[in-house]
Order: C-alpha cells, then sequence, then structure tokens
C-alpha cells in the first residue's frame, strides 16, 4: 500500500480475518477471475459456466444470470477470503507505520482451504469438451507444492482431449518463482492468450519499468515472448491494453471490449451495456495514445488499446483485471462464433 501496489497474501490463521470483519464494514460479493469474468459476460448479455471449489449459499444466491456452476462438491462452506480496497492520498497510521497512498488499488487476504486444495470436478473434465473457449485462473491460491503439480497435470490432461480450444490464462501474483515456471512450461503450449496485469508483468520479467516508456515496455514483452513463443500475450493496465503474438491483430476488438468493461467498472463500480457504451465515447488519455502509436510502430504483431480519459473521485479497484478478461473473452467468443 506504501507503494501503491496490489497483491495477494496467504493467511495462515483464518481467525483473523474474521476477527478484523467483525469490526469492519463490509460487502459480501463473488470474487475470483474466473466467477467476476462471468460476471461481465452475464451483464453484457453472454453465457458462462463456472468450475467452483467450494459453494454455499451465498455463492448460490449471487450468482449472476446466465451462468451455471459446476464443482464445489467436497467444500460445502464459506472460507474467509477478503478484498481491501484503498483509495489514493489516504494516510495511514499504525503503530510505527506512518505514509500516504500514491496511487489506488487494492490489497487480497486469503485463509481459504478449498482454494489451497483446488478439487477439480468430474464434471468440469466432461464440460470443457463442450465448450470452445476456456479460462484458467486461481493457481496462485494453491498453496502446497505437490498439489499444485497434480492439478496442473490434471488440467493437461483436460487440455490435451480437445482440439481446436482456445484457452485464455490468467496470471496471478505467486509467492515463489518456481510455481510460474511450472505453469509456463506445463501449460504454456496449450494457452493461446496468457494474460496478467502490470504488476503480474513486472514480477514475471523480473523487473519494474515504467509503463509509458515504450523502450522498456517492449523490452519486457520480447523477453516474456522467449518464455511463451507461441501463445499470445495479453497485458492489462491502467493506462493500456496490450496483445502481442501471431493472434495479436485479430483480438483488436477483444482487447478494446476488456479496456471498456475495466475502466467502466473502475469508474462505476459496476458494468452493465449501457455504462460500457458511455465509456466507450469518450476520449482516449493523451500519453497512452502517444505510447500505444509508438510501440505499435517498434513491435510487429502487436495491438495496442489507449485506456479513456477519466476522472473518478472514489473508483473502483477491485476487480478490474477480471473485468478486463470478461470483456475480452466476451467479445472473442462472438469472433469465434
Amino acid at each position: 500500500m506504501k507503494k501503491g501496489l496490489g497483491c495477494g497474501m496467504t493467511v495462515e490463521d483464518p481467525k483473523i480475518i474474521e476477527k478484523y470483519i467483525a469490526g469492519s464494514k463490509y460487502r459480501v460479493t463473488l470474487g475470483g477471475s474466473n466467477i467476476r469474468a462471468a460476471e461481465i459476460i452475464s451483464a453484457l448479455g453472454g453465457k458462462a459456466v463456472v468450475h467452483l471449489v467450494s459453494r454455499n449459499r451465498d455463492t448460490e444466491e449471487l450468482m449472476p444470470e446466465r451462468v451455471s456452476i459446476m464443482g464445489g462438491e467436497q467444500f460445502r462452506c464459506c472460507y474467509p477470503h477478503i478484498v481491501i480496497q484503498y483509495p489514493k492520498g489516504m494516510r495511514i497510521v499504525v503503530n510505527d507505520i506512518d505514509f500516504i497512498t500514491p496511487r489506488e488499488n487494492r490489497v487480497i487476504y486469503s485463509a481459504d482451504k478449498a482454494c489451497a486444495e483446488m478439487p477439480i470436478s468430474e464434471s468440469f473434465i466432461e464440460a470443457v469438451k463442450e465448450q470452445d473457449i476456456v479460462l484458467l485462473s486461481g493457481f496462485d491460491m494453491i498453496r502446497w507444492d505437490e498439489i499444485l503439480k497434480e492439478r496442473v497435470e490434471q488440467i493437461k490432461n483436460v487440455l490435451c482431449s480437445k482440439n481446436n480450444l482456445s484457452v485464455y490464462m490468467e496470471h496471478a501474483w505467486f509467492a515463489h518463482s518456481w510455481q510460474e515456471e511450472l505453469l509456463l512450461n506445463e501449460l504454456g503450449k496449450y494457452v493461446r492468450f496468457y494474460g496478467m496485469n502490470e504488476e503480474e508483468f513486472q514480477q514475471i520479467i523480473g523487473r519494474n519499468i515504467d509503463i509509458l516508456n515504450v523502450k522498456e515496455v517492449a523490452d519486457g514483452l520480447k523477453d516474456l515472448k522467449n518464455k511463451l513463443p507461441e501463445t499470445t500475450l495479453v497485458i492489462h493496465t491502467g493506462k493500456w491494453g496490450i496483445a502481442y503474438g501471431k493472434d495479436a491483430k485479430m483480438c483488436k476488438d477483444a482487447l478494446f471490449s476488456g479496456m471498456i468493461t475495466a475502466t467502466t467498472r473502475y469508474c462505476n463500480g459496476m458494468v452493465n451495456a449501457t455504462l460500457c457504451e458511455k465509456i466507450a465515447l469518450l476520449k482516449e488519455d493523451k500519453q497512452a495514445t502517444v505510447f500505444a502509436e509508438k510501440i505499435s510502430e517498434l513491435l510487429k504483431n502487436i495491438c495496442c488499446i489507449p485506456i479513456k480519459k477519466v476522472t473518478v473521485n472514489t473508483p473502483t479497484t477491485i476487480g478490474l483485471g477480471d473485468s478486463f478478461v470478461g470483456g475480452f473473452l466476451n467479445q472473442y467468443e462472438k469472433m469465434e462464433g
């Protein structure tokens, strides 16, 4: 928070979270990249199927329209998993800590045993055979090495079972670099689009960059491309969205849709078609537009969409990447269909 960054943290004792929320104002929502992306698809009139690792009354009652669910039989309960949104310019004073946040963002704390084990339902394996597009996410929540290896092997077998499957994999904030390498090495060859936000992008390339510095971003894209030569990279940031790879040019509309849905949530805290249409009509951010033009001249097989210029007093910082993914996939499905 001192640096204005977002991250995901594991909490060993769930009682710490329960004690925190007992004295806080909060709202119960459905989270995780898969569910939030499905929520966006539903809000835009599409349909989605979501695989759960646990389910309870809130899960079933809050699930969006046009979203069907499977899995979750093993853990019929609710484990604490909270996201704390913080604004720009907020002073935080706790014991010997005293600073002002330089930008808005969110931090995630989880003590979710179900996500840590991530049991994969047989229904998911069968459902994939009926789908054309699959989103993979949530591997960062698995705590134990052997379980992660086992789940990656299970997913790999599922992806091998069907040809012509478009797989979008959303990266996350991993505690150990070997976990990233395992996913890249074992699943990368089956993934058509590999997505991440600006912080995850910098983590995976191993250095901090200025996201408006054309050369620094281009060098980072090239380094990551060396790890995923056959995959189209999708990077979504607070200034631009980029697709880089062999399918980059064809997903311009999907990239634009992802940027619009994320910006709509940022501005309004929710997404629907009418709000998205209003955001789409706004002017582009000048700095982002110049960046997009320059990096498109520098690299081949790239598509860059600049952010719209918006001014918001109380922005929403939770679920922006997930909203991007939902908007991207909703539009991409139309193109594929």
